[in-house]
């Protein structure tokens, strides 16, 4: 009984989110006077309130998308850049997830404190890559994309582009939640920079779905409701009505403040004695996040859930199939390809990614391909944590440097 009452808490609460969140609803009742654009600062602010500075570099892709990407620059300019570190946001984020934190425990800012050439990406559809060369974001072929797109035309962009400013033939590329996923799609399908990427880190790795848990119940409920012909459209940009509905619910009152924190634990998990961050820190973080994204990304999720299979888009029509894969389903992804060495920092209270899950994608890595594997020590440890616990220097980044120094042979 108890389940029932969370799952049609949680159901409700996000059937709101949703809608708030989905594009094709919000044109139609869009306000076109002053107040129709939403403006925050933006990762170049967020960075200088923390008296530090960055670079902002625009990336263009093979099929047209123009991806923003950002370089911290350190405060001292006598100083040797050191090796470069590209950092990958989760699922509807942007860079911006990276740089909201304290410097003490900002994974971004140590890394560049450290010596390392700091790169944070912006997958297409966010707040920070929503040009193109001829679509416009009206047009659904804007979002006409999944993760493949992500991993295959967005990541060996930025890669690139990281690689020829820094005159380096490799780097170092940390992924949490859904920045996990698409690396590993990246390495099985572009197989040529598995020898540009010397290190792989999983921070809360979601790839392979193989437990069965309540969170991916509610999730699969979620997939039914939202089911329909149409996937390319925008879902939960950054907007003011998003931000208006979470500021409005979860301020309402001490009990509805309560609902939220249990609706954002529902997902990631319950550790609040590692979450110090004041409540005001909280509502600007609803500023940042959700920050867009196509449903389709979400569809490919929802097909990994129901399948229990890692693989490409099915697109539920044969002769798109054969279209894009030369069959008439979508086969899954080649992990045999990887060799690049990975490092998997694991969350035990991770209702997204489990221990299951991640015995499943070793097993059909290459046997040389992970080179650490560590359970967080911290039993509470959660998704979010990675990012955003008081002690995650301590717990995790600690350990990272150690290994990134030694892949790197730096400081």
């Amino acid at each position: 009984m108890a389940e029932q009452k969370r799952i049609v808490i949680v159901l409700f609460m996000l059937s709101l989110l949703f809608l708030s969140g989905d594009s094709r609803l919000r044109d139609q009742y869009r306000d076109d006077g002053r107040n129709s654009h939403f403006r925050v600062p933006n990762f170049i602010g967020l960075v200088a309130e923390h008296g530090r500075r960055a670079e902002w570099h625009n990336v263009t892709t093979e099929d047209g998308y123009i991806l923003s990407i950002f370089r911290i620059v350190r405060n001292n300019n006598n100083y040797q850049l050191g090796p470069p570190i590209y950092l990958q946001h989760g699922l509807t984020g942007t860079a911006d997830m990276f740089a909201m934190v304290k410097p003490e425990r900002n994974i971004a800012f140590l890394l560049a404190d450290a010596g390392y050439d700091v790169w944070l990406g912006n997958l297409r559809g966010n707040a920070y890559s929503r040009k193109h060369k001829t679509l416009s974001t009206k047009d659904p072929k804007f979002w006409n994309f999944s993760m493949d797109e992500y991993a295959i035309k967005d990541l060996p962009a930025m890669m690139d582009y990281v690689l020829n400013v820094t005159n380096r033939s490799s780097l170092s590329y940390i992924g949490i939640s859904l920045g996990t996923t698409i690396s590993t799609i990246f390495l099985s399908n572009r197989t040529d920079y598995n020898s540009k990427l010397n290190l792989v880190v999983h921070f809360a790795p979601v790839t392979v779905f193989k437990s069965k848990t309540l969170t991916r119940q509610i999730l699969l409920m979620i997939a039914d409701l939202l089911e329909g012909p149409d996937k390319s459209f925008e879902i939960l940009p950054r907007n003011r009505f998003v931000h208006s509905f979470v500021k409005l619910v979860c301020t309402a009152s001490p009990l509805m403040r309560e609902l939220c924190l249990f609706l954002v634990e529902t997902f990631m998990g319950r550790d609040r004695e590692q979450f110090d961050i004041p409540w005001d820190l909280v509502l600007k973080f609803a500023l940042y996040f959700p920050a867009g994204c196509s449903a389709k990304v979400l569809f490919h999720y929802f097909q990994f859930l129901r399948t229990g299979e890692f693989g490409y888009f099915d697109h539920h029509d044969d002769s798109i199939n054969l279209q894009y894969y030369g069959k008439k389903r979508a086969p899954q992804y080649n992990l045999s390809n990887i060799v690049a060495p990975m490092v998997f920092f694991k969350a035990l209270n991770d209702p997204l990614s489990t221990l299951e899950d991640d015995v499943a994608l070793i097993k059909k890595l290459p046997p040389n391909t992970t080179l650490h594997y560590e359970i967080v020590n911290w039993k509470n440890f959660n998704h979010i944590d990675f990012i955003l616990a008081k002690d995650v220097k301590k717990l995790v980044y600690d350990r990272l440097f150690e290994i990134l120094s030694d892949i790197n042979k730096f400081p």
